[in-house]
């Protein structure tokens, strides 16, 4: 019979490549929920960041659990985000950064779609939007 139920400390964790200060959870991915879409929780402490990175096939959606942080999207200007702060759809190609900033940890669910774990990302340090 298959389980249904996890605990956190139970599931895969993961630092992906040019972020500091941060682990990933894998909630869900791609061999459980037939290849549409991964789901992960992001957790950073103060000064924990995600460099410039984009992802080439996947688009991402961030909901913020908990902490205080800075996202800059493209070429928009940074942006604050807390508790409740929704960072709607980052398009596949788009060069994206993330903060955390003061003292609480940031936890973060993060969806990507499709699942990021089959089609990697990439430094800023080649030439995207």
């Amino acid at each position: 019979m298959p389980k249904y139920v996890f605990l956190e400390h139970e599931l895969e964790t993961y630092i992906p490549s040019d972020h500091s200060g941060l682990v990933n959870v894998r909630l869900f991915s791609k061999s459980q929920v037939a290849n549409h879409f991964e789901m992960v929780l992001g957790q950073a402490d103060s000064g924990g960041s995600a460099e410039s990175h984009f992802h080439e096939h996947s688009y991402q959606v961030y909901y913020i659990l908990q902490g205080h942080g800075r996202v800059k999207i493209g070429e928009e200007p940074p942006a604050d985000f807390g508790p409740g702060s929704v960072i709607v759809v980052i398009p596949p190609g788009i060069i994206h950064s993330v903060w955390a900033l003061g003292e609480e940890r940031v936890r973060v669910i993060v969806i990507y779609s499709p699942p990021l774990e089959s089609v990697g990302s990439k430094s800023a340090g080649a030439t995207k939007r």
